[in-house]
């Protein structure tokens, strides 16, 4: 994955992120997260196997209570109990495979193919939300 992504202006994003009170800029930049990880959600759907559908219809994006810095994860939905239509942990071994079946990726492709847009959603939303909360105080 070697490459980068270059966007103008985050400097002054991070400047006037700061500036606001520490609730609205956190909620400001999950919601800016959130965006960004809409335009992964979107292409993995698009492109993750079809036998029934479930995991098509129940990839989510989440906040991830585990990370120590903001973090927003694209995955499949692990609610209910296994023949739950809410429940698509198999979307793992889709993406990884097992011994008996190979890997059929579709969220890393998705992650490589909209990662440059998925930055600059990011970018947008956040100027949108600082304006609004600037706005505001």
């Amino acid at each position: 994955m070697a490459g980068s992504i270059r966007v103008e202006g985050l400097r002054e994003l991070e400047i006037r992120l700061r500036q606001l009170p520490d609730k609205v800029a956190k909620r400001t930049l999950f919601s800016a997260l959130m965006a960004g990880a809409e335009v992964i959600r979107q292409e993995a759907s698009r492109r993750a196997p079809v036998d029934t559908g479930k995991l098509k219809r129940n990839l989510i994006k989440r906040r991830s209570r585990r990370a120590r810095i903001p973090t927003v994860e694209v995955t499949w939905s692990r609610k209910g109990k296994k023949g739950d239509p809410k429940n698509a942990i198999h979307g793992m071994y889709q993406e990884l495979g097992t011994s008996r079946h190979p890997a059929q990726p579709y969220l890393r492709p998705a992650l490589e193919s909209k990662k440059v847009e998925a930055v600059q959603r990011i970018a947008e939303k956040l100027r949108q939300r600082i304006e609004i909360e600037a706005s505001r105080s």
